[in-house]
């Protein structure tokens, strides 16, 4: 997807800190931060309306087809929850939506075991192993292609603990810990 030439925002985002943030290749995504709004469980805040248009407003210059926040929203002027879409707090913590997966090379297997083995805490990384063997803890794109290697290594049943460089930490990269070309586990940087 070519990036726009600009977005606007509506009346409900005037106090967000809006950027549009590469992931990988030509993919790219607005990021709205709120800085000053503290939301308790179970509560929400108002709605959040933005846009895009592409170069000169021509839509042939834009296909959603690659788009992974159209995914399962349809056409028209239906309103749908768009949980393609996603809601990270401070900490990069999800709180709405589906995060894409990364798309990783053919060879590549994705486990589905849906536990989470690896937990962020600021520039700390923690990694709990349950079978002693290989690991590859990387920070990839949205395209899978590896930008940082954190630790490359034998780690025995365990907790584990590694340092996220500053340099790494890139809004629209994943941490993904793998064994051989099996992912465990990939989540979302904020």
């Amino acid at each position: 997807m070519e990036p726009p030439d600009w977005y606007y925002l509506g009346p409900d985002t005037a106090s967000a800190i809006a950027s549009k943030v590469a992931a990988g290749g030509n993919l790219y995504y607005v990021s709205l931060v709120y800085n000053n709004v503290v939301l308790k469980p179970g509560k929400r805040t108002a709605a959040v309306k933005f846009g895009l248009h592409a170069r000169g407003w021509s839509e042939s210059a834009y296909s959603a087809s690659d788009d992974p926040s159209h995914h399962g929203i349809g056409t028209g002027q239906n309103l749908l929850e768009a949980d393609s879409v996603v809601v990270l707090d401070r900490n990069g913590n999800l709180l709405w939506g589906k995060v894409p997966r990364p798309n990783f090379q053919n060879n590549v297997v994705v486990s589905d075991s849906g536990a989470s083995r690896v937990t962020r805490v600021g520039d700390m990384v923690y990694v709990n192993i349950d079978q002693t063997g290989y690991y590859y803890l990387e920070v990839v794109d949205a395209f899978g292609t590896v930008k940082n290697r954190l630790f490359e290594g034998t780690w025995n049943v365990g907790e584990h603990m590694v340092q996220i460089p500053a340099s790494a930490m890139k809004a629209g990269r994943y941490i993904v810990l793998r064994r051989g070309n099996t992912i465990l586990n990939w989540q979302l940087l904020k």
